[in-house]
């Protein structure tokens, strides 16, 4: 019960008090173990609404923004950055609404992207593995 609790609320993912996708995704799981189905399939089709809406519209980078992640604002091109997201964004979409072939495809095209993301990485493992089955 305590993991259906906190924000509901999907953002870019660029500074500290952004809530973390996967926290929303936790977040549904918690919801589907507790028999709300509906909340939970609601909370993953708002993953793959956002980032319809947001795909193409990439986020400008705020230099001088204190709770900035990344101490090196300049290592990945913004857009990149953002390609990133989006797709993470969709697999776990995707995942909690169980359809694990979009869920695959979303992140061989991170991982293609990204070889090192690691949150990406944990989740194919975790697949790989049938946690999700």
């Amino acid at each position: 019960m305590r993991a259906t609790r906190g924000g509901s609320t999907l953002d870019a993912g660029r500074y500290y008090n952004d809530q973390p996708v996967d926290y929303l995704f936790w977040q549904g799981m918690a919801l589907r173990a507790l028999g709300d189905k509906a909340a939970a399939d609601a909370l993953f089709h708002s993953f793959l609404s956002w980032v319809e809406a947001h795909r193409q519209t990439v986020p400008e980078v705020d230099f001088f923004a204190v709770s900035l992640p990344d101490l090196v604002v300049l290592d990945t091109p913004a857009a990149a950055k953002h390609q990133q997201h989006c797709l993470f964004v969709e697999a776990l979409g995707h995942l909690g609404l169980e359809d694990f072939t979009a869920c695959d495809r979303a992140l061989d095209d991170l991982l293609t992207l990204n070889p090192a993301h690691d949150k990406a990485l944990l989740l194919r493992h975790a697949i790989n593995l049938e946690l999700f089955k």
